[in-house]
């Protein structure tokens, strides 16, 4: 994470990707035009969920994180 502000189209995402708290979606070209707007107008809200975002991601998908998990599928393989 690079922490900025996720925005992507509505969808199906990985753990701890929830919408309005670590991410934010669009269901259409318009709805997206509209989602940044509002984000825009709303600077503590766009930041808050760009930080959570960001802390989700630093302690869920860290590289450590994914070397533990890819450890461990080796180990089942073996």
């Amino acid at each position: 994470g690079s922490g900025g502000l996720l925005l992507f189209d509505k969808g199906n995402y990985p753990e701890g990707m929830r919408e309005g708290e670590t991410i934010v979606t669009y269901r259409s070209p318009e709805h997206a035009a509209d989602q940044v707007k509002a984000l825009l107008a709303a600077p503590e809200s766009r930041q808050a969920i760009a930080r959570s975002g960001y802390e989700m991601v630093s302690t869920r998908y860290s590289k450590a994180k994914q070397w533990q998990r890819f450890q461990a599928l080796v180990e089942q393989l073996s």
